[in-house]
């Protein structure tokens, strides 16, 4: 292989597709050579380094393990290190060699001195071209002995080289490593052709000065037309500009930008004014690839505008939460989780099995509950419900201090935090983010799964653990295991209860299984026993209060005979046969047995328990008894009532009542009003008046006249 660059001695290939070494590699990133060895490594499985997919090949070489070494092509590394790769290899060298003290031994626990120069004190014709870091004075201190021991050739030179890389060194950074023979014969290489140059990076010849070319063929036709600097400066300022307006309105990759910039190229090149070629303006018009990749930043806001998920899983920065100080049940996190698993229902269907579980997050212990589902039917409150009451009542659990729950609408206990608040033992819910809420339900964030510490957990079944169990369909419900590619998966092979069965076997090799983070490789059994050894004990709660506690509540009226009635179905208690007319608050469990009620007063005192009453058959001597029971409640019921109170004489209370009230007051007259249309007639106007005597002729015109007219 020929190398091609000073500056990097691992250089091979040719000049228009140059490969690099590890070594060379890591001087250009400015990395270790084992982090690039790593990062090569890893590259050549078809992972990514630093967001850059590199390509990578293995060469035969002397000096790696079985004669191999990693290179690098140059067109695959990040824009910037290419373009530090070209300059860097027309950068002048030093080749004069600086001062030194020969060591007469190799010992890499000496200090090296790598004197101080200050830059600025020097005329730009003294200023060194290559930094002068710790890595080349490192190297220069393993070399010298054995330039100045030996010969160039010698079987001397050759035993002194054996020697260095037959030792462990530590080196720069106190990391024990070990360097081969073929890296030390580079490094005296190196240093004996190029100088210090040879064994540090070199200063680029325009660092720290603006750089404002877009490509050498823009420069060199933009040059020849007549723009001035100040033109092109101003040019490449906008088009920049442009590129990263593409990346920001949300350009998918570099090529379309590129394929998009080109008409912008063109328009802002001809605003300068200069004449240009139509043929060589579409040809430098074709922006390269460095700088469209230098405006890629800006596509984080097209991210966080059409893609909140990926902008929140993987550019929001999270803060890291330490949990070694917690103990068991101090803070537990619930979810519902779909189970990676196919399973036959009873009618043939096939169907993945639901787990409802709580994670303590001191142990990283698991309480869940598997669940079958109907076809189209979720997970319900309820269920989680019941799952929360069986982990209250275990001793090993017990209730939680604080719960951190999903948003989900299994998770809708908002309205029965008052009733929780009542328990023995009071239960703050917070959302994890939300430290500063009140006591009282908090749920987590919609939409933020990377906020949920048992994700973490969820996502350990389905990688490690379920791959194991017969049926399993694979976390990706859209990509068919091998097994099954092109068919329907497999189920589960058993019923339900061995379904059960086989997840406590899951779930017990989980919690036997050490773990990093806060348990330190511990096995959450492990640190629990740890836990029950210093003394913890957990706090458990009743059942029935816990049914009390999560419970529908709703107002009724008692009826005849103790009897009401509730979601369509009569329910009675004899204590309610004196309470007829009464409103009595009835309250229903969401878990257990929900047929049975819990009957409070108006005031929320307890009174009993009802149940829907048994209903006999005609003729049924047992019927004719529980009436008897019934009957006999009651009159005890008004026994008990008549034994509290006495008889008394209502006619007589009314009486006393009035004589307490005093007598009735009596109004006086302050005159009479007349009205004379109805005042009462005289004596002489109620006497007989006299018969008028008749006037004959009077009568007789009349009679003529009304002959006339007809």
């Amino acid at each position: 292989m020929i190398a091609l660059n000073k500056a990097y001695p691992g250089a091979t290939g040719n000049s228009q597709d140059p490969w690099l070494s590890a070594t060379a590699f890591a001087d250009l990133a400015g990395i270790s050579d084992w982090a690039a060895r790593k990062a090569l490594a890893r590259a050549l499985e078809g992972r990514i380094w630093r967001e850059i997919r590199l390509e990578v090949r293995k060469v035969k070489a002397g000096g790696g393990p079985k004669g191999q070494r990693y290179e690098v092509r140059v067109a695959s590394l990040p824009p910037e290190f290419q373009d530090r790769f070209r300059s860097d290899r027309n950068q002048p060298l030093l080749t004069s060699e600086p001062t030194h003290t020969a060591l007469s031994t190799v010992d890499s626990s000496l200090p090296v001195a790598v004197p101080a120069v200050v830059t600025d004190a020097l005329p730009p014709v003294l200023r060194p071209t290559v930094i002068m870091d710790d890595r080349a004075a490192w190297r220069l201190a393993l070399i010298q002995p054995i330039r100045h021991g030996s010969a160039p050739g010698s079987a001397e030179r050759a035993a002194m080289i054996r020697a260095v890389a037959e030792q462990e060194l530590t080196d720069r950074t106190g990391r024990r490593v070990t360097i081969s023979e073929r890296s030390l014969r580079d490094w005296i290489t190196s240093y004996e052709a190029d100088g210090i140059a040879g064994l540090g990076r070199q200063c680029r010849k325009d660092r720290g000065q603006r750089r404002v070319n877009i490509g050498r063929a823009w420069d060199a036709a933009l040059k020849e037309a007549g723009a001035s600097d100040e033109q092109m400066a101003q040019t490449v300022d906008g088009i920049r500009n442009d590129v990263a307006s593409l990346w920001r309105s949300g350009t998918p990759s570099w090529p379309n930008v590129q394929l998009l910039a080109k008409p912008f190229v063109t328009e802002r090149t001809k605003a300068i004014g200069v004449s240009v070629p139509d043929e060589v303006l579409r040809a430098i018009s074709v922006l390269p690839r460095a700088v469209i990749e230098a405006g890629r930043a800006h596509s984080l806001v097209a991210v966080k505008e059409k893609d909140a998920k990926k902008y929140k899983d993987k550019f929001i920065p999270r803060v890291r939460r330490d949990r070694s100080h917690l103990k068991p049940m101090e803070w537990i996190a619930g979810d519902v989780r779909h189970c990676d698993v196919a399973f036959t229902r009873e009618d043939g269907s096939i169907c993945t099995p639901k787990m409802v579980a709580f994670l303590d997050l001191a142990t990283n212990r698991l309480f869940y509950r598997i669940f079958l589902k109907s076809k189209g039917e979720m997970i319900r409150r309820e269920d989680v419900i019941e799952v929360f009451v069986a982990m209250c009542e275990d001793p090993s659990w017990g209730a939680p201090t604080s719960l951190y729950v999903d948003n989900g609408g299994e998770y809708n206990w908002g309205e029965f935090v008052s009733d929780l608040c009542k328990l023995k033992r009071s239960i703050t819910l917070r959302d994890w983010q939300d430290v500063e809420g009140d006591a009282g339900m908090r749920k987590a964030k919609p939409y933020n799964a990377p906020a949920k510490v048992i994700e973490t957990i969820f996502s350990i079944l389905t990688r490690s653990l379920e791959p194991m169990m017969p049926g399993f369909i694979g976390g990706d419900r859209m990509k068919k295991k091998v097994e099954t590619e092109g068919r329907p998966p497999k189920p589960y092979p058993g019923d339900f209860k061995a379904l059960v069965n086989s997840y406590l076997n899951l779930i017990g090799f989980y919690h036997n299984k050490p773990q990093s983070g806060h348990l330190k490789g511990k096995s959450p059994n492990q640190r629990f026993a740890e836990f029950i050894v210093d003394g913890w004990k957990s706090i458990t709660l009743d059942r029935t209060e816990l049914a009390v506690a999560f419970s529908k509540a709703d107002a009724r009226t008692v009826l005849t005979g103790g009897e009401f009635t509730f979601a369509g179905t009569r329910y009675r208690h004899n204590i309610l046969v004196g309470l007829v007319g009464g409103k009595i608050i009835v309250r229903q469990p969401l878990f257990g047995d929900r047929a049975q009620l819990f009957v409070y007063s108006e005031d929320d005192e307890p009174l009993c328990t009802a149940q829907p009453p048994e209903v006999f058959k005609f003729g049924d001597i047992e019927g004719a008894k529980e009436q008897g029971r019934r009957t006999g409640a009651l009159n005890r019921a008004v026994a008990a009532l008549k034994d509290d109170s006495e008889v008394i004489d209502l006619e007589q209370a009314m009486a006393r009542a009035n004589a307490a009230a005093g007598p009735a007051p009596v109004g006086e007259s302050d005159g009479v009003i007349r009205v004379r249309k109805f005042q009462p007639p005289t004596e002489a106007a109620t006497a007989a008046p006299a018969k008028p005597a008749l006037d004959k002729a009077a009568i007789r015109r009349q009679m003529v006249a009304n002959l006339r007219s007809a």
